[in-house]
């Protein structure tokens, strides 16, 4: 049988490689062919990752954390995607015994985040035909947000390990210090 975290780990694994190989092959054919249904494909795709990776993180550290805790409640609670994602980055970081990540809300790529989902309710919810276009701009964008997320998740998962890897130390440090004579 095999533990949680073998078992969330094999399920992020299978499902990141799922939705980044929808979001490669999409691109390939906008490469090819640049049209307005692959245009909205390429979107849906990018946030179908982006929401099953925040989904995925979350269920990681309710694996940490007694089910009735006020984190496990806030994690479960459902948000605008955007607050969605900046819970999920700083409780994950928690789990790395970080002080947290959050991005940068001033930055440009922040802002670009947030347009992008507008763009994405836009051509999810259509009110009209106009609704369903995206722009030059826009797909520069959305293409963007794809890397700035990429890059977020990376940063995220190296700060997670290099504060596992301290408290490792730290701890392998404080036993060899205590550790106690063996005789023969």
């Amino acid at each position: 049988m095999s533990s949680p975290i073998k078992k969330w780990s094999k399920e992020f694994d299978a499902m990141t490689k799922i939705l980044l190989g929808d979001i490669n092959t999409i691109q390939s054919q906008l490469d090819s062919k640049d049209s307005q249904d692959l245009r909205r494909s390429y979107a849906r795709a990018l946030f179908a990752y982006i929401e099953a990776t925040n989904y995925l993180i979350r269920e990681f550290v309710i694996l940490f954390n007694d089910p009735d805790t006020e984190t496990n409640k806030l994690l479960r609670k459902r948000k605008p995607l955007s607050e969605s994602f900046e819970l999920s980055l700083d409780t994950f970081a928690w789990t790395g015994y970080t002080d947290g990540y959050f991005p940068n809300k001033k930055s440009k790529h922040w802002n670009n985040f947030e347009s992008t989902i507008k763009i994405r309710n836009r051509i999810v919810h259509p009110k009209s035909v106009k609704d369903l276009t995206i722009t030059n701009r826009e797909m520069t964008k959305i293409k963007g947000v794809f890397i700035w997320y990429c890059g977020q998740i990376s940063d995220l998962f190296k700060k997670v390990s290099h504060g596992h890897q301290r408290m490792l130390i730290a701890m392998n440090d404080n036993w060899i210090k205590q550790k106690p004579k063996l005789k023969n």
